[in-house]
C-alpha cells in the first residue's frame, strides 16, 4: 500500500511522464512487438470497508457510440422511409445527456471505487484495472475506472491511446470485450479483432441465423424454403428488422417458425 504522504508528494502527471519514457526506451531499443496487442481487466480490492456505504441516484453515463449509431440509424430509417429516431432528452438536454438517473452503492471512504459482485454471496469494494500488453508482455497502457464498470464500457480510451500511438494489426480480447461496437470499431480502423468463440444459445426449434443465405443482387435474405426476407426498418439499437408474413409461414412444413 502506497502511503498518503507519498502519493501528495509528487504532482500526478510525474508517473505519466516516467511510464511514457520507459515505453519510448523500450521502443527505440526494439523490445517490443505491437504487431498484436491483448487487452484484459483485472480487478483490484479496495481499502474502503464495504458495510460503509450510502445509496445515490446518479446521471446515467451515455455510451460512448450512442451519437454515432443514431446517426446510422437515422441514415438507413431515411432510406427506407421511415421517421428519424430522436433521443428522448433532446429537447430538454441539449447536450445528448437523456436526464436518466441510476441507483448506484457509494462507499464513504472511497468514492472512487465500485461494488463488484464477487462469486454469488460475496460483495467488495473494487477498483478495474484494464491493461494493453503487447506480444513479448510489455504494458503499453492502462485505464482505472471503478469495479462496477463493465469492460466494454472502458475499452474505448485503452484502444484510442494504444493505436494512437503503436502501429497494431491484431488485437485479442476475451469474451467482455465481444460486443457489436468494439467489432465494429476495431474492423473500421483496418484492424483484426480476436475473440473468443461464443456457443449459440438461441432457440434450437426453428431455423438457425446460419441457415439463411444473403443475396447480394436483391439485397435479401432466403430462408431454407426460398422465402425473401427484406430489411423492413432498423431499431434505435441498430439491428435491422426482417419480418416474415405468416400467410407465407402457415403453408411451409416448419410450424414453429410461427
Amino acid at each position: 500500500m502506497i502511503h498518503y504522504a507519498f502519493c501528495k508528494r509528487f504532482p500526478d502527471e510525474l508517473t505519466s511522464e516516467i511510464f511514457e519514457h520507459i515505453l519510448n526506451k523500450e521502443l527505440n531499443n526494439r523490445m517490443m512487438d505491437t504487431s498484436a496487442i491483448f487487452i484484459d481487466g483485472a480487478h483490484i480490492k479496495a481499502s474502503a470497508n464495504k458495510k460503509k456505504y450510502q445509496k445515490e441516484q446518479v446521471a446515467k453515463a451515455a455510451k460512448v457510440y450512442s451519437g454515432q449509431l443514431r446517426r446510422e440509424v437515422n441514415e438507413e430509417r431515411e432510406k427506407l422511409g421511415k421517421k428519424p429516431i430522436e433521443d428522448e432528452g433532446d429537447e430538454n438536454h441539449p447536450q445528448g445527456g437523456s436526464g436518466e438517473t441510476v441507483e448506484k452503492t457509494i462507499s464513504t471512504t472511497g468514492p472512487d471505487c465500485g461494488m463488484f459482485v464477487k462469486g454469488e454471496h460475496e460483495r467488495q469494494f473494487a477498483y478495474e484495472s484494464h491493461t494493453a500488453c503487447d506480444k513479448r508482455g510489455f504494458v503499453l497502457g492502462v485505464e482505472v475506472t471503478a469495479g462496477n464498470i463493465h469492460d466494454s464500457v472502458a475499452w474505448d480510451r485503452v484502444y484510442d491511446n494504444i493505436t494512437s500511438k503503436f502501429d497494431v494489426q491484431f488485437v485479442a480480447m476475451d469474451a467482455g470485450y465481444k460486443t457489436p461496437w468494439i467489432a465494429k470499431k476495431t474492423l473500421d480502423d483496418g484492424k483484426i479483432p480476436v475473440l473468443p468463440y461464443t456457443r449459440y444459445i438461441g432457440s434450437k426449434e426453428g431455423y438457425r441465423p446460419w441457415d439463411y443465405q444473403y443475396d447480394p443482387v436483391k439485397d435479401v435474405f432466403l430462408c431454407p424454403h426460398g422465402q425473401e426476407l427484406r430489411h423492413t426498418t432498423t431499431d434505435r439499437d441498430g439491428k435491422r428488422n426482417l419480418p416474415q408474413h405468416p400467410q407465407k409461414l402457415r403453408q411451409l412444413p416448419i410450424q414453429s417458425l410461427l
